[in-house]
């Protein structure tokens, strides 16, 4: 029986309760969060070893059911799997660089989506399910960890324009590889972004928040609505370059609602 949401919920919780099965195990419940709130080396190799297990566990349930978010949990187990080795072998590195390596696992976690979308750019297959679990993991991974290195500690109007700037390139990379994740991951900042602004601009506390959803909601309608047109005008100067070959084809809205009804 292929019950796609219990396989997803399964999936989801595998591994974490792998985890935490792995660090109770010994019945040292009390002495392994205890070595965690120190930030003892003691605990730092006890999640290595919990992390490095679920990994196994999660690749395990990947071979036997296939079920294609496997592949991002699957990602996840190992971008912790790396942060956890690196913080046991250099403590206190992964909590100085957090937002920068976050960043580098995203972008990889979005290579793999992306390879997966190279072999399947029709969109057929279980190969763009796989692909599009992977796009899910890396968008916040990149977003949030951008934000933070980007934004860092600018403070009102300056940290706001910073927001919108990156919510505009990563609308940009959303059109080209046909994945709106990367954009939906960004709307909550940009959100807060157009809140400030307003806020800055005086305007009144009673109609902040309703504005800030008015313009958020215009944006996100008008992208929705013209994605396709938007999409075809963005991949004009790259067709028939290597590039396109990778990519889903750029359709006109008409043409692409004549293929749905088809």
């Amino acid at each position: 029986m292929r019950l796609a949401l219990p396989a997803i919920l399964l999936a989801l919780a595998f591994a974490p309760l792998v985890v935490v099965a792995v660090l109770t195990l010994d019945g040292r419940t009390g002495s392994v969060f205890a070595h965690f709130n120190t930030g003892t080396n003691e605990g730092r190799r006890l999640l290595f070893l919990a992390v490095g297990a679920g990994l196994i566990a999660t690749l395990a349930f990947q071979l036997r059911f296939k079920v294609p978010i496997t592949y991002a949990a699957t990602a996840a187990m190992a971008a912790a799997l790396a942060l956890s080795a690196l913080d046991w072998a250099l403590p206190g590195v992964v909590e100085a660089n957090l937002a920068a390596l976050t960043l580098v696992a995203g972008l990889a976690v979005f290579a793999a989506a992306m390879a997966f979308d190279a072999r399947d750019v029709r969109r057929t297959s279980l190969n763009t399910d796989k692909a599009f679990w992977l796009h899910l993991l890396a968008a916040p991974m990149i977003v949030h960890s951008s934000l933070s290195m980007l934004v860092g500690n600018s403070a009102g109007g300056n940290g706001a324009f910073l927001v919108v700037a990156l919510v505009c390139v990563l609308a940009l990379v959303a059109l080209i590889v046909d994945r709106r994740a990367l954009l939906v991951s960004g709307l909550a900042y940009l959100g807060v972004a157009i809140g400030s602004l307003l806020k800055g601009a005086n305007v009144d506390e009673t109609a902040l928040f309703a504005g800030t959803l008015v313009i958020l909601g215009l944006i996100v309608l008008m992208l929705g609505s013209g994605w396709s047109s938007l999409r075809a005008l963005l991949m004009r100067p790259f067709m028939g370059t290597t590039l396109a070959a990778y990519l889903p084809a750029a359709l006109p809205a008409a043409t692409t609602a004549v293929r749905n009804d088809t």
